[in-house]
């Protein structure tokens, strides 16, 4: 997540961002606020689903959330990504996180 020159090649030029707390990002602005976050610690990614809408685009959906060290989970989050076949490769057009039900 913090590393520029990766983010660099798999963020479209184009690229947006709806967050979880709704407010929308540019390419620029994630990429220099990825580069100083905080380590967010262990994360857990599931529930991974991609469909093809059309040639070289897809979209991908998983849910997230943040695990503590007693397994608890917080900040569950459902989040959607579309994807663009480039020339130079795949990359992310447009993501948005949406806030979920937190876990029992």
């Amino acid at each position: 997540r913090s590393n520029t020159v990766r983010l660099d090649e798999l963020l479209h030029e184009a690229f947006t961002e709806i967050g979880q707390s709704g407010r929308r990002y540019t390419r620029d602005e994630i990429i220099d606020e990825l580069a100083v976050e905080k380590d967010p610690g262990k994360v857990l990614s599931e529930n991974f689903t991609v469909q093809q809408v059309s040639a070289g685009v897809a979209i991908l959906t998983y849910s997230s959330a943040h695990v503590d060290a007693n397994g608890k989970e917080s900040q569950r989050t459902h989040r959607s990504s579309l994807w663009q076949e480039t020339p130079k490769g795949w990359q992310i057009r447009f993501h948005q996180g949406t806030a979920a039900k937190e876990s029992a």
